[in-house]
Parts: C-alpha cells; structure tokens; sequence
C-alpha cells in the first residue's frame, strides 16, 4: 500500500489505467483493475474498492462511485454509477447503466443488469443501515493508513477493537441527533 498526495491509499499490485480519480481517504486494495480508456471512472471520498474487483468504463456510460462506500472483493463494475454511503457484496456484478441509489447494499453474488435501478426501500431501516455503511468505510480507511505504514493486523488489536465500537457509538447518536433536529 501506497500513500497518495490526498490520503487516498492504493496497493502497488494493483492496476490503474486511463482517467481516473481517486478522492481522499479512498483505499484501492491488491490486484484491482480500473480501466477507462473512453469514459472516466470516479472514485468519491473514503471509498475501498477490495481485493480482486474490476472496474471498467462501458461503451456509452463513465463509471461513478459515490462517498463512504465499500466495494467487496471480486466485485465487476462496467458502466455504472453507485450512490453514497453503499455496500457492494463480494463478487457482485453491476453492468452498463445500471444506478445503484445512495444507501444501498447489494447482496454478494447479486447480478444487477444493464439499465437496472436499484432503489432504496429500507424506509426507517435506512437511516441506521447508512451509519452502519459509512462505518464500514471508515474502518478500511484505517486499515489503509495501517498497511501503508506495514501493520496489517489493525482490526486484531484489542485496543482498535474498543476504539470501532465507541466509534460506531458515537457517529450513531451524532446521526440521530441531526435527524431529531431536522424533522421539527
């Protein structure tokens, strides 16, 4: 792992190539592809995109990754624009033009076609499921600041064990409290 100039992280094994940006406190993970020959491919703020995925431009679509999301490992992206605060399950696939809403999750494995719009229908669940997605992506813009300085056993330690939880504690009440102000 690789320190860049805006804290973003990126694995040497991994290959880049085209336009592409990668946003701070993002996380590229060993042997991702990212291709964009035509279209271009954005990676948004605090994002990991894990081990083994590949993410390639389509024919008429640029590919678009929104802030605080967490793409599993062996995910294929071609074309696609995925929301905010997401949860992309390992191994999924997300094809030309498809729109994955902010605060989804997408199960492993789950194919999601070509023009496909996946909506999120949490309705109250979805408030908790997106602390809980953001949470994820913080812990992995952790992890990568930890592998970038050659400690990969972080998320054994029993002190950053404590720390996740006050952590997800506390961005949950914060959350609450900003939804509690905004409905009066």
């Amino acid at each position: 792992m690789k320190k860049q100039e805006n804290n973003s992280y990126i694995h040497s094994s991994s290959f880049i190539y085209g336009n592409c940006k990668i946003d701070s406190k993002s996380s590229v993970w060993p042997l991702v592809v990212m291709r964009a020959e035509d279209h271009h491919i954005l990676i948004n703020e605090q994002t990991n995109i894990q081990d083994g995925t590949i993410i390639h431009v389509g024919y008429r679509h640029p590919v678009i990754i929104g802030k605080n999301c967490t793409v599993g490992h062996k995910v294929l992206i071609h074309g696609a624009i995925i929301g905010n605060d997401c949860v992309i399950g390992s191994g999924a696939m997300i094809l030309d033009g498809a729109i994955i809403e902010d605060g989804c999750v997408v199960e492993a494995g789950a194919i999601i076609r070509e023009g496909e719009i996946v909506k999120n229908t949490l309705g109250k669940q979805a408030f908790e499921q997106t602390i809980k997605n953001r949470f994820l992506s913080l812990m992995y813009y952790e992890n990568a600041k930890a592998y970038a300085e050659g400690n990969y056993r972080l998320w054994s330690e029993p002190e950053f064990k404590k720390q996740q939880k006050k952590v997800l504690i506390e961005m949950m009440m914060e959350a609450k409290n900003q939804n509690e102000k905004s409905t009066f």
